[in-house]
């Protein structure tokens, strides 16, 4: 690791910034400036954290939502140390591996967006939905039905990591699928779709599965430390072995697949035309 890597707050190295002035109340200067910038409960991302000095200082005098990377493992350590959620990387490079289990309202929330801005801009329409769209809504609402399945059935229990935001979680787990399953049977202007439509819900969760596993082991677990982070622990082959990951996803793909053709025959039976 680079030893010349800078505290983002002061842009000297963070082994150094003991030489830093510090107020009456023994927290560096530079951060009581930032400190008083900073509004209470504002969710924060602190680049190049260093020991997570202004990290711990802002969760405990404006209670933020602060999260951390770092590119040392020994600052690293010194903010697991105090409860931070920080990963270890390169902020040059690993933003995007920053934990994020929201690929299925993402993408329900942007076929959303499409289906609201061509009802605004075209009005009501008589017809059904094109074909491509139809095929879109009934795949993210495949996916979203199955994220809240599996989470309130499999891990509503296991209690959530320092790193998860409650609120968001229960959108992602529980309003989220409510909502598409009560647009899946009132939604307007529903196409009936051909059965292999359902077929192809199932290739976006293999391939973020697949690239999840990739991308685990090179991710370093921002609430224990571990040199890995899986999302989910039926994902993680450290647990029970990657025989159990691989009849995991198997289920997974069938499952997904089966509520695939539970979407698409609710929208033949409301359909208004074939495809």
């Amino acid at each position: 690791m680079s030893e010349s890597f800078t505290d983002a707050a002061s842009g000297v190295p963070w082994h150094d910034a003991e030489a830093l002035p510090r107020g009456e109340s023994g927290a560096r200067v530079d951060h009581i400036v930032v400190l008083g910038l900073v509004p209470p409960g504002a969710r924060v991302l602190d680049i190049g954290c260093g020991d997570g000095s202004l990290l711990a200082l802002l969760r405990d005098r404006r209670g933020v939502d602060g999260r951390g990377i770092e590119l040392s493992r020994e600052g690293v350590n010194a903010c697991l140390a105090q409860g931070l959620p920080v990963i270890q990387g390169d902020a040059d490079t690993d933003l995007a591996n920053y934990p994020d289990d929201a690929a299925a309202l993402v993408s329900a929330a942007v076929v959303l967006l499409i289906v609201g801005l061509r009802f605004f801009v075209r009005g009501r329409p008589l017809g059904a939905e094109p074909v491509a769209l139809a095929t879109a809504l009934a795949w993210v609402s495949t996916y979203m039905l199955v994220t809240g399945v599996v989470y309130n059935l499999l891990l509503r229990g296991i209690p959530l990591q320092p790193e998860t935001v409650p609120w968001s979680n229960e959108i992602l787990h529980v309003w989220g699928p409510l909502f598409l399953l009560f647009d899946l049977f009132l939604g307007p202007c529903r196409r009936r779709l051909g059965w292999r439509a359902a077929l192809g819900a199932a290739i976006f969760p293999v391939a973020w599965i697949v690239y999840t596993l990739l991308r685990a082991p090179l991710i370093t677990n921002p609430t224990t430390g571990a040199p890995y982070w899986y999302p989910y622990p039926f994902l993680d082959p450290n647990t029970d072995g990657w025989g159990s990951v691989v009849v995991y996803v198997i289920v997974i793909a069938v499952v997904i697949v089966g509520f695939a053709v539970g979407a698409v025959a609710v929208g033949r039976w409301r359909g208004i035309r074939s495809s």
